[in-house]
């Protein structure tokens, strides 16, 4: 059978396929392994490697300099460029990939938060340092986890950074620096922050409630 394309070309749309199938792969995987009793940082990874990531032209906040696009997908609520907020397709559609990452957050929180965290939304990022940035559209604190085998790839964060200097006004002498793959992080994401350069396969999640959540529709707050 020939394919016929129209408006997109035919190596846009197998790249498409190819990554449908990762994803249902990826999803299929996940579902393996929440039937197991803990879920843990080498099961994320294992759906993470598997899963085929949208290029990103969106976050332009977090696009390293000289590149046009990244690697991301946000699971859980967004809020759309008219203002409404809702679950992504991509989460009801590989609904257990999405309940993976809910279960190891919950099952992997350090002792030291007592309280359980909670989010409406997971980024979920592959290949890409994020150049410093402030998350405007979030709301309480966020929480990080970097994956994969790499060197490198540190958070800065500037914890009194109040939102009011430039960016480029920023001294990295003032940063916090966190190795990210070796633990959770919590951290505010309207502060000032980035990701140092790296050299390997790098995956991250960052966890966050998105402002105005409670303006999704029934539905999608309840899944």
């Amino acid at each position: 059978m020939k394919i016929h394309c129209f408006g997109s070309s035919c190596a846009e749309l197998l790249d498409m396929v190819k990554g449908t199938r990762s994803r249902r792969a990826a999803n299929a995987m996940a579902l393996e392994k929440l039937q197991q009793p803990r879920v843990c940082d080498e099961d994320v990874l294992s759906v993470l490697d598997a899963w085929s990531f949208y290029t990103n032209k969106k976050r332009v906040n977090v696009i390293p300099e000289g590149s046009t696009a990244v690697e991301s997908d946000t699971l859980g609520l967004v809020r759309t460029r008219t203002g409404q907020v809702l679950a992504t397709g991509m989460t009801k559609k590989y609904a257990a990939a999405v309940e993976l990452l809910c279960r190891w957050q919950r099952e992997n929180q350090p002792p030291v938060f007592t309280t359980p965290f909670c989010c409406t939304s997971i980024s979920v990022n592959h290949g890409y340092a994020a150049r410093l940035h402030r998350d405007s559209y979030n709301v309480g604190p966020s929480m990080t986890k970097a994956f994969g085998h790499f060197e490198g790839g540190r958070l800065l964060y500037w914890p009194d950074d109040d939102g009011a200097a430039p960016l480029d006004q920023l001294r990295t002498s003032d940063a916090l620096v966190y190795e990210s793959k070796r633990e959770m992080l919590l951290f505010d994401g309207k502060r000032a922050h980035a990701v140092t350069s790296f050299r390997g396969e790098r995956y991250s999640l960052v966890c966050f409630t998105l402002q105005g959540f409670e303006r999704a529709g029934e539905a999608d707050r309840e899944f």
